[in-house]
């Protein structure tokens, strides 16, 4: 039985960064983590000022010594990325350097990771270098930072450390301070100030929400996408409105109900979804959970489960979508229409488009990431179904657990009896051939090893 396949074998069959389905034999593949400093906005409302003073900023010499620091600061979802995205990619900011490198930094502070990340970015147009480099010593942080010095001598560099939820960060600014760099630059988004530590808060970016009528501007671009938002009754303008006093300024929050509304260009629908018991389950003035949970309650069942089902992944993780569309198929997400020709393949790539049209996933071509916030809705919402192991003293794995991250080795002691584990996703975990031994894994039909 395919159940009773033997851990040797499975075992046999792994390989790091890949994928194997016990079920599919056809299934292995790679997926890298990874990160972007892509952006599909094409127009950035109310910014004007803050995109202006940055490139500024950027330009000039740096003041005191040959380092300099601009801290992006404010709520999730209020545009910090995508700030920091329109300048890194902007044509005065790509001449002026001569190295530029984007790194995802995340909640889980790991420096050889971003000293791998930043040597990697610069080594990209050095094949040679890049795989000689990255063989037996790319888990080596004192050949990497080396390395890094060497990329940098007598450059003009900037850096971006986005998503920063750690004040340890900071010791980049001293290993670039031991650098032969001529100058460097470094962007730094965070939510909480408290990262910064002693940073001087004078070249601080803090972002609020828009303005009344550039927040307009841009709902309406969202709701009505190349429509002419003049062709449709006042009442639905009126509508639109009410509901955006209920969005909190936020631009991520804009985004999701706005393509909600514009599935549907009609008073009724616009209605509904203003008059939706969704609002009040807000706990705070700032809090944008109803609107994106609003948002995911209005997808189809098949949707809601494949965009539950890729939180198991931890956050800023980029999704290869022939991957995750084989991951799908494993679990019996997508299912064939007899009326259709297309492949099953076919329709998990129209599963992925459906999202990322809805704002579920920020989508980069044939891969994409989920935002923080919309990670947390569909943890949420997997009624514990969905776990992130990161470790801890007694913490128990509910036998609910269907799909599980573990970020450290589990003490099989404290794996709850349970057959219904499906999915195991390995995070930098060690004696994979032991952890796998474990009763519980026996009718997993996703691995992965990241």
């Amino acid at each position: 039985m395919k159940d009773e396949i033997k851990l040797e074998e499975w075992f046999d069959k792994i390989k790091l960064n890949g994928v194997y389905d016990p079920w599919e034999e056809h299934h292995l593949t790679q997926n890298k983590r990874v990160t972007t400093s892509s952006t599909n906005e094409r127009k950035l409302y109310g910014r004007d000022y803050e995109i202006e003073w940055l490139i500024e900023f950027l330009k000039e010499p740096n003041v005191n010594g040959k380092i300099s620091v601009v801290p992006i600061v404010g709520m999730g979802g209020i545009g910090k990325t995508t700030l920091a995205q329109f300048v890194f990619n902007n044509t005065e900011i790509e001449n002026h350097f001569d190295k530029k490198v984007w790194i995802c930094v995340s909640e889980h502070f790991d420096r050889l990771r971003i000293t791998k990340e930043m040597v990697d970015s610069l080594l990209m147009d050095n094949t040679s270098s890049l795989s000689v480099l990255c063989g037996a010593t790319n888990n080596n942080l004192d050949l990497l930072e080396r390395e890094l010095k060497r990329q940098l001598t007598a450059k003009k560099f900037l850096l971006v450390l986005d998503d920063v939820w750690s004040d340890k960060w900071q010791q980049f600014i001293i290993l670039l301070q031991s650098t032969q760099v001529e100058a460097a630059k470094i962007i730094v988004t965070c939510r909480d100030p408290k990262v910064l530590g002693s940073l001087d808060g004078g070249n601080r970016i803090v972002l609020e929400g828009l303005s009344d009528e550039d927040y307009w501007l841009f709902f309406v671009n969202c709701a009505f996408g190349n429509k002419n938002p003049d062709n449709y009754p006042r009442a639905l303008h009126d509508l639109g409105r009410l509901i955006v006093m209920k969005l909190k300024g936020s631009p991520l929050a804009a985004k999701t109900v706005g393509r909600l509304l514009g599935r549907s260009l009609t008073k009724k629908h616009w209605k509904d979804v203003l008059e939706s018991d969704m609002w009040k389950l807000e706990t705070d003035a700032y809090d944008i959970m109803p609107a994106l949970a609003l948002s995911y309650y209005h997808l189809p069942q098949h949707l809601q489960l494949c965009f539950t089902f890729c939180s198991v992944f931890p956050k800023d993780y980029v999704y290869d979508m022939d991957n995750l569309i084989s991951m799908w198929i494993a679990h019996g997400y997508i299912h064939e229409c007899r009326s259709s020709s297309k492949t099953v393949e076919d329709i998990g790539e129209g599963y992925c488009h459906e999202l990322i049209a809805m704002c579920f996933f920020e989508g980069y071509s044939r891969s994409f990431k989920m935002h923080d916030l919309m990670h947390d809705l569909a943890q949420s919402v997997s009624h514990g179904e969905i776990c992130i192991y990161e470790g801890g003293k007694g913490k128990k794995i509910s036998s609910n657990v269907r799909h599980l991250c573990a970020q450290s080795l589990i003490d099989p002691g404290l794996m709850c009896k349970s057959n219904n584990l499906r999915t195991l996703v390995l995070y930098r975990v060690g004696d994979m051939c032991a952890f796998l031994n474990h009763g519980a894994f026996k009718r997993i039909r996703v691995l992965i090893c990241l």
